[in-house]
């Protein structure tokens, strides 16, 4: 039944924007094609249920959280916290954005002609808060590293990937305005990070199992397989990914849970352990091991013993497969272990936490 209502409010908003796009008439405004909003008289408007209802509905919609920002010619700075974007097409490269036309980061978009699209990480949660918050738009800026790109929209520094546009179009649906943005330039991270997820009116990040069945079965592929062919990543990297890297490393080369290599005069990590060390600071981001102090570093040792005897056993138990699963098939059973292993680690330590707690 649940279901069946989602349908019918998302049907219904599908007629809206249907009746009001084809009605609209073109118009131009600088180099950018504004179309403008016909007036939506044959369409009744959703019920306060069915209204409740769509919103509950797309709270279920994780996204990625991103900032869009601008730069007007006197050079101030606008900005917002958007989930609303997508990418259009890679040729040419376009993307769009949805910004509700209250917001005063519209007119300063359609002022300047330019934006940029700011992929966030699961670290710059506080970035994605300050941009959300009722505060001045130059004030908002005081949370992340920033710098112009070439349309002079600001670029975080931090950002997982950024799409530096000129507008391109723009088309009104109902409240908002979808932004078309043809990509000048694009900065993206080298470095293994998780992006900032929201669902359900909340941050959140994306669990993986750190490797993907593909990469399982490629790596049992190869007779001469070793950890040294893993990619690598360079430490220099990944300190421009995080003002707190060196403390992240500090904590992983006191747990012995990485392992530094150097290549070409640089000093590297393999991706795996770049991945190690992005978890690391996430763990540190959510203050979780500034609140555990000592006893934080004595949790992440006792996990990675724990997943090193995890890992002989389980090892044990894959090698009597090998002689009966080929290669493809005994990566999808290793893949899909991990990934259940995670979801069950992850159960069993928010069950004790809760339990403790009531």
């Amino acid at each position: 039944m649940a279901m069946d209502r989602c349908l019918r409010i998302h049907r219904q908003c599908l007629r809206r924007a249907r009746f009001r796009m084809s009605g609209c008439r073109p118009e131009n405004i600088g180099d950018t094609q504004v179309t403008a909003e016909a007036p939506a008289t044959e369409v009744d408007a959703l019920t306060i249920e069915q209204a409740e209802a769509f919103k509950l509905g797309m709270r279920c919609l994780a996204a990625g959280v991103n900032v869009i920002t601008t730069a007007n010619a006197e050079g101030a700075r606008f900005g917002m916290t958007a989930t609303a974007v997508c990418s259009v097409s890679p040729t040419p490269p376009t993307v769009l954005c949805c910004i509700n036309r209250n917001n005063t980061s519209l007119n300063a978009i359609k002022s300047s002609g330019a934006f940029a699209i700011n992929v966030l990480s699961y670290r710059d949660h506080d970035v994605a808060n300050a941009f959300a918050g009722a505060v001045l738009a130059e004030d908002k800026f005081k949370a992340g590293r920033w710098e112009a790109g070439s349309t002079g929209a600001p670029i975080l520094a931090t950002a997982l990937a950024s799409f530096d546009c000129k507008v391109s179009n723009i088309v009104s649906v109902a409240t908002h305005d979808i932004v078309f943005g043809d990509v000048q330039s694009v900065h993206a991270a080298g470095a293994a990070c998780k992006p900032l997820l929201y669902a359900h009116g909340g941050y959140g990040g994306f669990a993986s199992a750190g490797i993907s069945e593909m990469a399982f079965r490629d790596a049992l592929s190869e007779a001469d397989w070793t950890p040294d062919k893993l990619p690598i990543v360079t430490l220099s990297e990944l300190r421009e990914r995080s003002d707190s890297f060196d403390e992240d490393l500090r904590i992983a080369q006191n747990l012995e849970i990485v392992e530094l290599r150097e290549v070409n005069g640089a000093h590297c990590v393999d991706l795996l352990d770049a991945e190690v060390l992005s978890l690391i600071g996430d763990f540190r981001a959510s203050s979780a091991l500034d609140a555990l102090g000592e006893d934080g570093i004595l949790t992440l040792r006792l996990y990675a013993e724990l997943t090193e005897q995890v890992a002989r056993h389980e090892i044990a138990l894959l090698s009597q497969l090998h002689h009966v699963l080929d290669k493809q098939k005994l990566a999808k059973v290793m893949h899909r272990g991990l990934t259940a292993g995670n979801a069950i680690m992850g159960v069993l330590h928010a069950r004790a936490i809760v339990r403790k707690l009531r």
